[in-house]
């Protein structure tokens, strides 16, 4: 007999929200980081026959690249009858990337519906060289401005500021649409003086190493402001992996015995670029490892194209199959430009059926079958074999 109850936990959401204005005024770019976690309890419910999850898991505060997080996720039976069981896991993320940039014509208002909007913070740490260079408000004249901090533009508008530095001039900049600030992409000039938000083109060229007293800008083009676009949940895989010994790479695994890892993979939409990549690391336990068979690819599985963990035993009442995986790890690979927000959910569903035994006591293949063909149970033990 087979029953199935769900139950969820909640998403915990954690946002990184320390070193923003020092990430942004190195132009770079600053992700949260979210870790979210969703298991699904498959229960049985007829007399005493039941099994169910348990997991031991506390989201961190801050969710870090290569930062390992306890993640434990076995199968308990709770009743007074014997089963067998099987697991499968399930992953989706959730969240935006940073885009390519939406295109901006001086004079003109964006589509800002996807911008990346800045906070007060960021806004002022941009400006803080205290000398405006460019500017295409109207009525604004670029110049000096008495107090970084204090200055808050009132005109529609790109603002380009600049700051000097050991060898020339930096730029940094934001446009503002009247009521919000959003940042800038971050592209260094072909000639390798000056580091900017945006391509710019002046002309005449930039003042030579920060000479002169006015450093203002002409003829600003290729602006682009900063966007996001959504993850893709469908093109997340999973993938049996080790690490290689002496490279320390990821790699596939042969098979279920050599893997040491389960690698949730998400490609971004760069094929020709790592950068985006986001990689997800579960380790599988290695002391309980062998208590379990991977499946992939079942006949008639629709449920999880990826198959199903078969536990090697029939798990006996009260028993606990021990741990499938024991933690949880962004891979330190993966780049805070590679995401703005990150969601991971994992599912863990658990399914299993009574054994079947007869008068005599001897144990058949009839609960197993229906699961994968070709499976065997040993008559005396019940263990099966797949």
């Amino acid at each position: 007999m087979k029953n199935t109850k769900d139950n969820k936990k909640d998403k915990k959401v954690l946002i990184g929200a320390l070193g923003i204005a020092s990430v942004i005024a190195a132009g770079s770019t600053f992700a949260w980081f979210t870790s979210s976690d969703e298991v699904t309890n498959r229960l049985t419910a007829a007399a005493d026959y039941g099994v169910s999850i348990t997991e031991t898991f506390t989201p961190p505060e801050k969710w870090l690249p290569g930062q390992e997080i306890n993640k434990d996720v076995s199968a308990v039976n709770t009743g007074n009858i014997d089963a067998y069981v099987r697991l499968d896991l399930k992953h989706a993320l959730q969240g935006t990337q940073l885009g390519d940039g939406i295109a901006y014509t001086t004079g003109t208002e964006p589509t800002l519906s996807d911008a990346v909007e800045l906070t007060d913070a960021e806004r002022i740490l941009l400006q803080a060289g205290g000398y405006l260079a460019y500017t295409d408000a109207t009525g604004v004249t670029a110049g000096p401005i008495n107090n970084s901090n204090s200055f808050t533009p009132t005109v529609k508008g790109l603002y380009i500021f600049r700051r000097q530095i050991t060898d020339g001039f930096a730029y940094s900049g934001y446009y503002f649409d009247g009521s919000k600030y959003y940042g800038l992409v971050n592209t260094k000039l072909a000639n390798g003086d000056i580091t900017v938000d945006g391509v710019l083109t002046p002309a005449p060229a930039p003042e030579d190493k920060g000479t002169k007293d006015d450093g203002k800008l002409t003829g600003v083009t290729g602006v682009k402001i900063q966007d996001t676009k959504k993850l893709v949940t469908g093109a997340v895989t999973s993938v049996l992996s080790k690490k290689n010994a002496t490279t320390g790479a990821w790699e596939a695994a042969t098979g279920w015995n050599d893997a040491t890892h389960i690698l949730v993979k998400y490609a971004g939409e760069d094929t020709a670029s790592t950068d985006d990549d986001i990689v997800i690391a579960l380790e599988l336990d290695s002391a309980n490892k062998s208590m379990w068979t991977y499946k992939q690819d079942l006949t008639g599985d629709t449920t999880n194209v990826d198959g199903y963990f078969y536990y090697n035993k029939l798990l006996a009442a009260g028993a606990n199959t021990g741990n499938l995986i024991t933690a949880a790890t962004l891979d330190n690979s993966v780049q805070a430009g590679a995401y703005r927000n990150l969601t991971y959910d994992l599912t863990v569903g658990l399914d299993s059926v009574q054994m079947t035994k007869t008068e005599g006591g001897v144990y058949q293949n009839d609960s197993i079958t229906p699961w994968v063909s070709g499976a065997k149970v040993d008559s005396g033990t019940g263990n099966p074999t797949w």
